[in-house]
């Protein structure tokens, strides 16, 4: 059987360690890269935001004692990645739909 191969021409899509990173995996948690985190200058906690218009998360940095923050955690590895958990964002949001 012949295969009629399409390359995809858009390249990797991941980020450099000097690019602002943020994704969010199948676990709830919002992912960034230590650069990102440094751009945000390191804060302890992010409060989410998102808008239903157009389907937009938003991280604002705060304190842990910020009404609404939610801690950041250390994801490990040499990246130095940090994450939030953002389930009770992701629910909220699905009900928007």
């Amino acid at each position: 059987m012949r295969r009629n191969w399409i390359e995809l021409d858009e390249g990797s899509n991941r980020a450099t360690q000097n690019e602002i990173y943020a994704s969010m995996n199948e676990q709830s948690h919002i992912v960034i890269n230590g650069h990102t985190f440094r751009e945000l200058r390191e804060p302890e906690a992010f409060v989410l935001m998102f808008d239903p218009d157009t389907d937009t998360i938003g991280l604002r940095p705060a304190s842990v004692a910020t009404h609404n923050a939610y801690r950041v955690r250390n994801r490990g590895g040499r990246r130095r990645h940090r994450y939030v958990t953002a389930a009770r964002l992701a629910r909220n949001a699905d009900k928007t739909d």
